[in-house]
């Protein structure tokens, strides 16, 4: 059963995103907000996908939120987590931290729960 988490920055900047996959498509998709350096934007991307693309461009130059070149200081809590390391060889997770935004370029991007689940 997946999650959603929502993203928001001081600058105004807010959106919902999925993490993980539903119970008829978790061996093949694995939702997860990614940064796309094309349309240098958060989106939602299946991580399982060959390669990983953007679901707005179809780029495949997107880096997860999880990656180090998005995170300027994990937090203390995790606000999502997906287990996949049998297929990605890591777990996912988000965290109460300071990441990445891209409308404003700077690290004020932070996640949180939203509550809500879905198969």
């Amino acid at each position: 059963m997946g999650s959603t988490v929502i993203a928001r920055c001081k600058c105004g900047y807010e959106k919902r995103f999925f993490i993980g996959g539903g119970m008829g498509d978790f061996t093949t998709r694995c939702s997860f907000p990614s940064l796309c350096k094309d349309c240098k934007t958060i989106v939602d991307v299946n991580l399982l996908g060959k390669p990983p693309e953007c679901s707005a461009c179809g780029s495949a130059h997107v880096v997860p939120y999880d990656s180090e070149e998005v995170v300027e200081r994990r937090g203390d809590q995790v606000v999502a987590d997906w287990n996949m390391e049998d297929k990605l060889g890591r777990r996912l997770e988000l965290t109460d931290g300071l990441y990445y935004c891209p409308l404003c370029d700077s690290f004020n991007l932070s996640f949180t729960d939203a509550g809500i689940l879905f198969d």
